[in-house]
């Protein structure tokens, strides 16, 4: 196995880990597919570039911009759109709803921008370090988000297993009515969660434009690989959809370097099928046959 091709697979999917996170998070608070979760995120990261790099506006100013709108707008829209399908467990409307949110914010921003892909300068970070073994150089981005992904996915599993405010997040998660009449904080624990998935959204964004430009359509794909992750391994268990996600960029970079490269943007979109029809097509035809 070539360790190059590996550690370039590994490195690009550590980029997806925020968003990743984002997803578990939401997907598992609402019970439902959140799509609309990454464009929202991408929304943020193009307030952040028309901060840094058209108004000349402060780095750190112009990320906080980005990051605060996309936590506004995120707790905004599940108010708006998703919350009542939320309380009444309804996953497909609230899909439906989800989807049709995805293609409007792409229209919409690609009507903005024209189509036309813009690249971070500022606020790319700069430096890199070549490793000989892996002969792979490594840039302040990709140390960045390796770092971000050995501490964000391990941080969260052990928060929501061993802290106070994971296990009223996970009582809300699964019996919301339950939990209403135990006194917890149902409202709160909507904003911080969606604050918190909004936020990340946009450092995923953010970190993922810094390294292949910014454009309406950069997340089409990285967000369906994420999609059928969690749909695959349970958006309730984020730390194994963020190791799944690292073990499909291996695997998509590995398929690119062989003769069936061609194939390789269809990883994601074959696991989502297969995900669907284990998880619920089969169960569903095995509770019709015994019936």
């Amino acid at each position: 196995m070539n360790l190059e091709i590996v550690a370039g697979g590994l490195i690009s999917a550590t980029y997806l880990v925020p968003i990743s996170i984002s997803y578990c998070l939401a997907g598992s608070h609402g019970k439902y597919l959140p799509l609309w979760l990454p464009y929202v995120g991408l929304i943020g990261a193009y307030v952040s570039y028309a901060a840094a790099e058209a108004a000349g506006l402060p780095t750190a100013l112009a990320l906080v911009a980005g990051i605060l709108l996309s936590a506004v707008i995120s707790v905004g829209l599940y108010y708006g759109l998703f919350r009542g399908h939320v309380e009444r467990g309804e996953p497909y409307p609230a899909l439906l709803r989800a989807i049709a949110l995805t293609v409007f914010i792409e229209a919409l921003l690609s009507w903005t921008t024209h189509g036309y892909a813009v690249s971070f300068h500022r606020m790319a970070l700069p430096g890199s370090i070549f490793f000989p073994s892996l002969g792979q150089t490594f840039t302040g981005g990709d140390i960045l988000a390796v770092i971000g992904a050995a501490i964000f996915a391990p941080g969260l599993a052990i928060a929501l297993k061993r802290t106070r405010s994971g296990l009223i997040f996970r009582s809300v998660a699964s019996n919301r009515s339950l939990a209403r009449e135990y006194g917890l904080p149902i409202q709160l624990v909507d904003i911080v969660v969606l604050t918190a998935c909004g936020s990340l959204s946009a450092i995923g964004a953010i970190m993922f434009a810094t390294k292949y430009d910014l454009s309406s359509q950069m997340l089409g794909e990285p967000a369906m690989k994420v999609a059928a992750v969690a749909v695959a391994l349970g958006a309730e268990r984020p730390g194994r959809v963020v190791v799944g996600i690292l073990m499909i960029g291996i695997l998509e970079a590995l398929v690119q370097s062989s003769p069936a490269a061609p194939f390789a943007s269809a990883i994601g979109y074959l696991l989502l099928i297969g995900a669907l029809i284990i998880r619920h097509a089969l169960p569903a035809l095995a509770r019709g046959l015994r019936s």
